[in-house]
């Protein structure tokens, strides 16, 4: 009897990709409990009751909206508004969701998502996690089909540490985006998922994830999800001691971001921390003095750190110096003060400024009891029990390197002069 072949399926059939259910609650009570926490009085009322409205809204079929609220319920949300009087930031998009109260079967989706898209970051600038997530989930369940929403979402979810919940939504970031072609949305889903096992210490599912958004953004030619993948892999190798590889991922990055970008002097300050670490005192300084003043605001404090420690090493008293008047004036609640102090400890212990060692250490270690940072704290104490010894060369200290192959030497010097001329051309820019 012949064999009979069944006819294969339509490329567009075989093609269909399943859109994963996401988690939508966290451990919280009472939907959108969060932000009654977070924001006090009549505004996080107001915030809540218009979440409660779009959630109620984007659950309902278009076809079965026009009923939903109450005659009058516009009105009565607006009175609301107006009474309390919210920041110009919040006002439009509040308007904008009492809108649905009178007519919810004409509101335009897109301008729902945006409305909650931008109280989300309102929320974010304030530093409100919980209210920041449920409005960008608001804004997801408004566009169902838009991966950038649930990208939103996901990173939202990640931030706060609601891994679970994360993962459900960048999957669905990618499923979504590979049905609509948005690579871009695609890589950067997988930068994320890379981002969190990094975040967890699970590094062979880091390596994973980012080797699928950096292969995804090179097919398509995405220069600046190729250099976030490409950095974070950087990050990924270093940790597990693949020095070569590291600095591969490390010059793919600098390529990739080219000298305009604002994450440039970010990569360059990872990549001199690692030197740093390995003993490479002399590369790391000149990438440290070319990347810090361009660095960040926030990130200022660990780019001084790195600096100080560098120029200790190398017996650059003066670069020192005026990095520990810097140190010393970043306010108490900087974030990344006492990682500083230690830091600048370090260096003024290998410059044998054994007294200003000791000083920087006891603040560090005031510093970090005040703020719970406990490795921070552990490592201010090792600085001042070396002090305490008088001894130049302790164990807190990172020992320069052995020696290692010409070839490897090459290639960090090399890379370290690309970094040093790129960080530059950015500045001249």
């Amino acid at each position: 009897m012949p064999r009979v072949v069944p006819k294969s399926r339509p490329r567009t059939e075989r093609r269909r990709w399943r859109v994963p259910p996401p988690i939508l609650r966290g451990p919280e009570p009472l939907e959108g409990m969060g932000v009654l926490e977070e924001i006090q009085g009549e505004i996080g009322g107001l915030l809540w009751r218009s979440l409660r409205t779009v959630t109620l809204w984007a659950a309902v079929a278009p076809s079965g909206r026009a009923p939903l609220f109450a005659p009058g319920a516009e009105e009565q949300r607006l009175a609301d508004l107006l009474a309390i009087s919210p920041e110009p930031a919040l006002e439009e998009p509040l308007a904008v969701l009492a809108g649905l109260l009178g007519r919810p079967e004409a509101a335009r989706a897109d301008l729902v998502a945006l409305a909650c898209t931008r109280i989300a970051q309102w929320a974010n600038v304030r530093g409100a996690r919980a209210t920041e997530l449920e409005f960008a989930q608001a804004a997801a369940a408004a566009c169902p089909g838009d991966p950038r929403l649930a990208l939103a979402v996901g990173r939202a979810a990640r931030d706060r540490a609601e891994y679970p919940r994360a993962e459900t939504w960048l999957h669905r970031t990618i499923a979504l985006a590979r049905q609509v072609g948005d690579w871009d949305s695609y890589s950067r889903a997988y930068i994320a998922l890379g981002k969190m096992f990094v975040a967890r210490g699970a590094f062979p599912n880091a390596r994973k994830n980012l080797q699928k958004a950096l292969r995804a953004a090179e097919r398509r030619g995405l220069r600046e999800p190729q250099g976030m993948a490409a950095h974070d892999l950087f990050t990924v190798e270093a940790e597990c001691d693949n020095v070569q590889v590291a600095q591969d991922y490390a010059a793919r990055a600098l390529s990739a971001y080219g000298p305009a970008h604002p994450d440039l002097p970010s990569l360059a300050y990872d990549v001199g921390l690692v030197w740093v670490l390995q003993g490479r005192f002399a590369d790391a300084l000149s990438v440290f003095r070319a990347a810090v003043p361009r660095m960040r605001p926030w990130h200022q404090p660990y780019g001084h750190a790195g600096l100080a420690r560098a120029a200790g090493a190398m017996g650059e008293e003066c670069i020192f110096e005026a990095t520990w008047q810097v140190i010393w004036g970043f306010s108490d609640d900087t974030a990344g003060k006492a990682n500083a102090l230690v830091e600048a400890a370090r260096g003024a212990a290998s410059l044998g400024l054994l007294d200003q060692a000791k000083q920087a250490g006891e603040a560090a270690a005031a510093l970090a009891r005040q703020r719970g940072q406990t490795k921070v704290l552990f490592d201010a104490e090792a600085v001042l029990e070396s002090v305490q010894m008088e001894q130049r060369a302790s164990t807190s200290r990172v020992q320069a390197a052995p020696a290692s192959p010409s070839a490897v030497q090459g290639s960090v010097a090399g890379l370290a002069q690309q970094f040093v001329q790129s960080l530059e051309a950015g500045a001249a820019v």
